[in-house]
């Protein structure tokens, strides 16, 4: 796993812009140290969309853990947290024992606190109205797959696509989203490149997006996506190839 996106939706406020994340800032440090401003997120078409009143166009602002494991997404109609990995290892969703914090209860921490200043600078509590839910795991050559031939093996779902060719295509890039009986569902498979070693990846994204009915239901929202996301990855990818991910010390054959 590479990254984690945890992000509850919520209706539209139009006074949340970078200055007052700025000030929500404030009050996350010293853990959050760094920010960033990027373009809002649109909403689709199925989506409330954020009323631009101005020329100014609409800002969603990255908060920056000290370590860059954990960034904070704030735009006017959503709040985000990610955990990207930043040489260690996922934390898990669920929380364990002796003391060890899942990131389902941090996504949840996190919200609050923001939600309970947003309520006391505004006077309005954001009123969440679906939580979305996105794994993305790199699979990297000649460590979870080394041949065409060994790649099909991790990912059947490719091995019609992939027939004829002796080599990795220099194009691979598959989407596919929509309603499923449980929300909205959207895998994503695409080839790239590792920076430092060049070596060949594939990128799997895998996402849910619930909606739901109040704002108590965040946390069995969340486990709930979180359920529906391993069953994805099962279907993905068979349990009898997990051991690539699971041993550190596993390498495909040569």
């Amino acid at each position: 796993i590479n990254e984690v996106v945890c992000g509850v939706f919520f209706a539209p406020i139009e006074a949340i812009d970078p200055v007052l994340v700025g000030r929500f800032w404030q009050t996350q440090l010293p853990r959050f140290t760094k920010t960033q401003l990027l373009p809002a997120i649109p909403a689709g078409t199925a989506e409330q969309f954020i009323v631009e009143l101005t020329p100014v166009p609409p800002l969603r602002t990255w908060l920056i853990s000290d370590d860059d494991s954990r960034v904070m997404q704030i735009q006017a109609d959503r709040f985000y947290l990610n955990w990207r990995s930043r040489g260690s290892a996922y934390p898990s969703f669920n929380s364990r024992g002796g003391g060890e914090v899942g990131l389902g209860a941090e996504v949840l921490e996190a919200w609050g606190k923001f939600a309970a200043f947003i309520k006391e600078q505004l006077g309005e509590m954001p009123s969440p109205a679906r939580v979305e839910m996105s794994m993305i795991d790199l699979l990297k050559q000649d460590r979870h797959w080394s041949s065409l031939e060994d790649l099909q093996r991790v990912l059947p779902s490719l091995g019609p696509l992939l027939a004829g060719y002796s080599e990795l295509p220099a194009a691979l890039s598959l989407q596919v989203e929509g309603e499923v009986s449980a929300g909205t569902r959207k895998i994503v498979i695409q080839r790239g490149n590792m920076r430092d070693t060049r070596k060949h990846v594939i990128r799997v994204e895998t996402t849910y997006r619930l909606k739901l009915e109040a704002a108590q239901q965040l946390e069995g929202a969340f486990s709930q996506a979180h359920s529906l996301l391993k069953a994805t990855f099962d279907d993905l990818i068979p349990k009898g190839e997990h051991l690539r991910f699971d041993d550190p010390n596993w390498r495909p054959p040569a």
